[in-house]
């Protein structure tokens, strides 16, 4: 996290923290992927720019080569971001292959189970996971289909 923010929650107390950081984050998915779901990781300017391109322009492709983190920046980040923030949505993750999505959603998983995560939802925002899908704690009642 910068400076600034840091600077903003210093002095308050963990529940006005808590609050802020969640507005805040919730309006920048780049915050989110880079100080709370992969606080170690270096991402690069690039990296930013797809994530805002993606949020942009969700059928955008991003051409780049292996191991450029393509899927973490961009796939997961912005699902991570989605799923925490609207969980009354339902997201898919489709890929080449049965494996390799649920490779992602494994991912997905993992950074969705982070202590920061938690702290800062005031609990696990995870009600379940399976194989094939991460189920998360919703705001409202899903509406059965008629």
């Amino acid at each position: 996290m910068d400076a600034d923010l840091w600077q903003k929650l210093r002095g308050l107390p963990p529940s006005a923290q808590r609050a802020l950081l969640h507005e805040i984050l919730r309006r920048d998915p780049w915050l989110l992927l880079t100080g709370c779901l992969y606080p170690g990781r270096r991402f690069e300017p690039f990296h930013r720019e797809w994530l805002r391109l993606a949020e942009r322009e969700p059928r955008a492709l991003i051409l780049a080569p292996r191991g450029f983190f393509k899927t973490t920046a961009v796939t997961v980040g912005l699902l991570a971001h989605r799923a925490l923030f609207f969980p009354d949505g339902a997201y898919l993750v489709a890929s080449e292959t049965a494996r390799q999505a649920r490779l992602i959603l494994a991912e997905l998983g993992c950074v969705l189970a982070r202590e920061e995560v938690a702290w800062l939802f005031a609990g696990s925002p995870v009600l379940r996971t399976t194989d094939d899908a991460i189920f998360l704690k919703r705001g409202a009642r899903r509406k059965e289909p008629t």
